[in-house]
């Protein structure tokens, strides 16, 4: 006989780990913080939901940290690791079965810290997710999973069964310990998915699929029965060497859940981000006409987190059997859970609609005047359309009044709003009046002061307003009605708008040109429909009375202005002329552009009538400066290149006796002195176009002189000085 010795070796291995704890702490709380400071708008929850009272349930409601939201409470289910939570609706606010039912909400599933630089995509960095559930559990707010020593297993969400026997083979027992008469939608953000002998009975394999097509390897949206053995799968797995080989030892089971309705990630950041996430769930109280069944559809990120704005989002439909939680009184208790286990996770859920409280819906319908049709199905207005958006907000059915309902709308900016008002579907005789301070901010802050039932169902507030100029894509802008109860919201549609015909003159507002002559008009029409041809569009001109239509050539680049106006239509000094751009659809005609056209001229503007010489003679020769300053202007408003000359001669200066005077008239330009006795050219100019007058003037000695000779006798003496303007440089 043999003996088989066996010897066995125990010893402890100890592990401080402060620092890695202290920092999941501070990452948690950082993140929390966070979580509350970005929360949407939502509801206030203490009249509608208790917290779970199951052992070591970290639920609570907690006030929203946003200052841009009015009114909101959040449910946080879990902040750490090792933790269970629950809370559930009140009596008053339970899920019909036989009736329509929404419940539409923002949830967060927290995120990597902050200080992690570069998070792994296929790494989870938190756990382990949280659970919609509708639940008629006898322990009723109590109700949890009953999880082994009331240690919380993360991979239940305090929801589903607990997998803590490798050597059974059913999964009843495994059915037995969740949440009884239930049906849940998890957002399970840990994959567990242990195949291995040793990880058999541990908790950890909820998610190996039994679909080799559509293995689960992310963060997912699932779901199923938790108190349904049908909804597990007991799968077996041999151990291997000595220890799997004999003893009895060989064959353990581990436990998969059947993912009904996936929805998948394709990272570990598909729900854990920092972000919050909107979900609704419809549910209608019969499948075609069999009553005994429910159908469920749940929408995941159906609304853009920092705009509001509707999205498609993931969708999936799966049927609901009553009999399976239905306790004979056609409704059923609902709320959410949540769990961790060896990782942290802030999980958080901000509601916007509950059920069976009252159920609203918003809507915005923008319409282009102008072109006749929905901008939500076209996608484009044009600058200067008339358009007119309605909110409309709409009780559909609960059991409550919506109260305290504050309308927050917002208009695209690139609106010009004109009117505006607010009509209640119970008064629909008297509209009130939106103030024009609002309508030129483009918001509007209402309140409904009737509040929202069934015998006021609904509100609408119209508005109406001009496309102003400018083209371009315009984002959705959501607004928002939120009351004590509920919050609906609505975006306006995402379009473009296009640009209209839009007469752009490249020349000044005023032109002009020499007499007897025509001139010519030059600009450019922006063309906003590529279909139209140069020809296709016409410019109606009105001068003088006169009305004509002149093509643009499709000879010239596109939306060239080219027009020759003709000098018989120049008949006054100041033409007015007008000029629309019309093209095959009137309705997008362009503004109206003046343009002022001047008969150009050359002419003397203001002149010096007299100057004056005043000296004592000295028997010498001396010269006499003005008495005061010489001023002529000249004013040339001819084409820019043209130029002139100006030339003056003077007449002898003679007494009343006609005694002539010893000397002569002079014009000092440039260093020299010019005898005036014969015609001198004193100034010259080239019109560059800019500088339309020049100004002559003399003083400290220049410009007129008289000079005077020392033979001159006394007395007054009078002449003229002729100042001769040419029309040639």
């Amino acid at each position: 006989m043999k003996t088989i010795g066996l010897v066995i070796i125990s010893f402890l291995l100890g592990c401080v780990l402060w620092g890695q704890s202290t920092q999941a702490f501070a990452g948690d709380l950082e993140d929390l913080q966070h979580a509350l400071a970005t929360t949407p708008q939502g509801i206030q929850l203490q009249n509608y939901f208790v917290p779970g009272t199951s052992l070591n349930n970290h639920a609570k409601i907690v006030n929203s940290q946003n200052s841009l939201v009015h009114n909101t409470q959040a449910v946080r289910l879990t902040n750490s690791e090792s933790q269970v939570g629950s809370i559930w609706s009140t009596p008053k606010n339970t899920f019909k079965l036989n009736e329509p039912q929404t419940v539409s909400m923002w949830l967060y599933f927290g995120g990597a810290a902050s200080w992690v630089a570069d998070v792994d995509p296929l790494k989870a960095p938190t756990g382990d997710g949280m659970a919609f559930v509708l639940q008629n559990d006898l322990r009723g707010v109590s109700a949890t999973t009953q999880m082994p020593g009331d240690k919380p297993l993360g991979e239940t969400l305090g929801v589903w069964g607990a997998d803590t026997d490798p050597k059974d083979s059913s999964p009843a027992q495994v059915a037995s310990s969740a949440i009884q008469k239930s049906w849940a939608v998890e957002f399970d953000s840990y994959i567990n998915n242990d195949t291995s002998f040793e990880g058999a009975g541990k908790w950890n394999s909820f998610d190996v699929s039994q679909d080799a097509t559509q293995p689960i390897r992310f963060p997912h949206i699932a779901s199923n029965y938790p108190g349904d053995s049908n909804s597990y799968q007991k799968n077996k797995v041999r151990g291997s060497g000595f220890w799997g080989s004999g003893f009895g030892a060989d064959v353990s089971y581990f436990t998969s859940l059947n993912h009904n309705g996936l929805i998948q990630g394709n990272n570990f950041q598909f729900l854990s981000d920092h972000q919050w996430h909107h979900f609704t769930l419809r549910y209608a109280p019969q499948v075609g006409t069999d009553t005994t069944k429910g159908q469920i559809s749940y929408t995941f990120n159906d609304k853009d987190p920092k705009t509001g704005v509707a999205l498609p989002g993931l969708k999936q439909t799966v049927e609901l059997d009553k009999s399976k939680v239905d306790n004979g009184t056609h409704e059923t208790q609902w709320g959410f859970t949540g769990a961790t286990g060896a990782l942290s996770e802030n999980n958080l859920v901000v509601f916007d609609q509950v059920p069976d409280l009252v159920e609203v819906s918003a809507d915005t319908h923008m319409a282009d005047l102008t072109q006749g049709t929905n901008v939500a199905q076209t996608q484009m207005v044009r600058e200067r359309d008339q358009v007119q958006l309605n909110y409309q907000v709409k009780y559909l059915n609960g059991t409550e009044k919506w109260n305290d309902v504050i309308a927050d709308l917002k208009v695209p900016k690139n609106i010009a709003l004109s009117s505006g008002s607010m009509t209640l579907a119970s008064d629909p005789e008297h509209p009130a009046t939106i103030d024009a301070a609002d309508l030129k901010r483009n918001e509007v802050t209402r309140s409904i002061t009737t509040g929202l039932s069934a015998t006021s169902a609904g509100a609408t507030f119209s508005f109406t307003g001009k496309v102003k100029d400018g083209t371009g894509p315009v984002a959705p802008l959501t607004s928002q009605f939120r009351g004590k109860e509920a919050v609906a919201e609505t975006s306006t549609p995402e379009f473009t708008v296009d640009p209209t015909l839009d007469l752009k003159l490249a020349l000044p507002s005023s032109l002009y040109v020499d007499p007897g002559k025509g001139a010519q008009i030059t600009g450019k029409v922006q063309i906003g429909d590529p279909a139209w041809r140069n020809s296709d569009v016409h410019l109606q001109m009105s001068i003088n009375g006169q009305s004509f239509e002149e093509p643009l050539k499709d000879s010239d680049p596109r939306g060239v202005v080219n027009v020759d106006l003709p000098a018989t239509l120049i008949t006054k000094k100041t033409n007015t002329l007008t000029v629309t751009a019309v093209g095959p659809d009137p309705s997008h005609n362009s503004q109206t552009k003046t343009m002022t056209i001047y008969i150009g001229e050359l002419a003397f503007t203001s002149a010096t009538p007299q100057v004056t010489f005043k000296g004592k003679l000295t028997g010498t020769m001396q010269r006499l400066a003005c008495a005061q300053p010489l001023d002529l202007t000249i004013t040339d408003t001819r084409e820019k290149g043209n130029g002139w000359h100006l030339e003056a001669v003077a007449s002898q200066l003679k007494r009343a006796d006609g005694r002539a005077l010893d000397g002569d008239v002079q014009y000092f330009r440039d260093g020299q002195l010019l005898s005036l006795n014969a015609a001198q050219t004193v100034a010259s100019h080239t019109n560059d176009g800019v500088n339309t007058r020049t100004h002559i003037s003399s003083e400290n000695n220049q410009g007129l002189l008289l000079q005077v000779g020392g033979g001159a006798i006394s007395g007054d003496y009078s002449g003229r000085v002729s100042w001769l303007l040419m029309n040639t440089p």
